[in-house]
C-alpha cells in the first residue's frame, strides 16, 4: 500500500493494510502485463525482448514467446511479485523466469526508478527529486 493510501485512510479513520501483489503468467500478453503493472504499482513498465534493453518487445505477443528454451528457463512459467519487492529484484526475477528485460519508470514514463526502491513506492514518485526521499 502506498504512502498516499495510508495517509488518506489514516485521516479518514479507516486503515487496513492490504498488500498488493502482481501475478504474472507466461500466457499473458505483454500489453496486459504492462497494464496490470500500472494498475497494481502505479508505474510504467518498459519491456524489452533482448538482454540489452535496446529492442522493445512486441506488445501483442504472449510472454512465453520470449522465453528461451533449455537451461534455467525451464520453469513453471508463473511468478508472484509482492509489493515489498525492490525494483532490482523484480527486474532480475523477470529475466530469470521469462527471459525479458524490464525497466520500471514513473507513471508518465519520464524517470527510471532505481533498483533500490520498493515497488510499493513507485506510484508516489513523480520526479527525480522524489527518488532522493526513498534512498
Amino acid at each position: 500500500m502506498s504512502i498516499l493510501d495510508r495517509n488518506s485512510k489514516a485521516n479518514s479513520g479507516y486503515y487496513q493494510e492490504t498488500p498488493k501483489s502482481l501475478h504474472i503468467d507466461e500466457r499473458q500478453i505483454v500489453r496486459d502485463l504492462m497494464d496490470e503493472f500500472f494498475l497494481v504499482f502505479g508505474g510504467f513498465l518498459r519491456v524489452y525482448e533482448d538482454g540489452r534493453a535496446t529492442r522493445p518487445a512486441n506488445e501483442h505477443r504472449p510472454i512465453r514467446d520470449y522465453r528461451p528454451s533449455g537451461g534455467h528457463f525451464d520453469r513453471k512459467g508463473e511468478m508472484i511479485c509482492p509489493y515489498d519487492l525492490t525494483v532490482g529484484e523484480f527486474c532480475y526475477r523477470m529475466y530469470d523466469e521469462f527471459g525479458l528485460t524490464v525497466e520500471v519508470a514513473t507513471r508518465d514514463n519520464r524517470v527510471l526508478i532505481p533498483p533500490e526502491i520498493a515497488l510499493e513506492y513507485v506510484q508516489v514518485i513523480r520526479t527525480a527529486a522524489d527518488i532522493r526521499r526513498f534512498l
